[in-house]
């Protein structure tokens, strides 16, 4: 499962420049959060047939507001949208309030979750479509971390300890359904947007903070040497020798994320990278890679905002890392 835009947004940023410690708090709880959702993922696969379908991260948004669901389970029988918290602190819930140690906390998850299902089911009701639809918020968290004593004014919710059986009796249910997994994601992708079209980073302005530059891949340091070898650039501090082209497209998608709202030119990408000696495999690399967007005297590619490992999954070079 690809990581959300957020988070390849600030680890990449996190790589470059010294975040504010709230912004790292902010990265912090992002990296738990992903962790948390990819246990939750794995439980279902575990549990469930092939045939169901499992769609993540997925983004829909109307006039004046969107939300993001992390996971949409698709059987024969129904919808299932989850909601996924990896709470490692202790958390409660009473009197209408979460509390985090005791201190009340200005977010409610259960507004949240009730909100993101008003969104999503009217977005399938605009279609004039009725499609059954369940939610649940998951606390995926496997210490006992969070306590609800209040039971007026909640979500459906599920512990971790419940998922097994819960998903279970979602097999069970599914039994005799007539619905298409295939047709109704086909349909439920055809309206999500993409998170980078969505969320306007709130950090947005850090960026300019970001140093520009090929990183090593392996300790990210900026001490590289791209002249030395012909078919590698080799790191001075900890010697990795990596591809040029697989470095050169590692960091052109690492412009491409911080810089999300622009489309990938060769003017930009080069002065980005700052290596003059590397032009010519910048201008390959955007043909070879990149969709292009406007042909011209100065052509535009279309942008992922993907790391490279999400954006070029599987991708094989010629030569390797050493």
């Amino acid at each position: 499962m690809d990581k959300p835009f957020e988070l390849q947004f600030y680890e990449c940023l996190n790589e470059r420049c010294e975040l504010p410690t709230s912004v790292k708090n902010r990265l912090a709880r992002q990296q738990v959060g992903y962790e948390g959702h990819l246990d939750f993922i794995n439980i279902l696969r575990e549990n469930l047939p092939g045939h169901f379908l499992i769609l993540n991260d997925i983004f829909y948004r109307l006039p004046y507001k969107f939300t993001q669901i992390d996971t949409i389970l698709i059987t024969v029988h129904a919808i299932y949208r989850f909601e996924v918290k990896n709470l490692l602190s202790e958390f409660t819930y009473k009197e209408g309030f979460w509390y985090r140690k005791g201190e009340r906390l200005s977010r409610n998850f259960f507004t949240q979750v009730k909100r993101a299902g008003e969104i999503f089911e009217e977005i399938i009701q605009n279609d004039g479509l009725y499609l059954p639809v369940e939610s649940q918020l998951v606390f995926i968290n496997e210490d006992d971390t969070v306590k609800i004593f209040d039971q007026e004014n909640v979500s459906p919710y599920l512990m971790r300890w419940e998922l097994r059986s819960y998903l279970k009796k979602v097999v069970e249910d599914s039994r005799g359904g007539s619905m298409n997994p295939k047709e109704i994601a086909k349909y439920l992708m055809s309206k999500a947007t993409e998170g980078h079209l969505v969320v306007d980073v709130m950090d947005k302005k850090l960026r300019a903070l970001a140093r520009s530059g090929i990183l090593c891949e392996n300790c990210d340091s900026w001490r590289v040497d791209v002249i030395s070898r012909r078919y590698h650039i080799l790191c001075k501090n900890c010697g990795r020798q990596e591809p040029k082209q697989r470095a050169v497209l590692r960091t052109i998608c690492d412009y491409g994320l911080l810089y999300y709202d622009r489309p990938l030119t060769k003017s930009s990408v080069t002065e980005f990278i700052g290596e003059p000696s590397l032009e010519y495999i910048i201008k390959r690399t955007l043909r070879n890679y990149f969709e292009l967007h406007s042909k011209g005297k100065a052509s535009t590619y279309v942008n992922p905002a993907k790391r490279m490992k999400f954006a070029f999954k599987g991708e094989e070079f010629r030569y390797y890392s050493k």
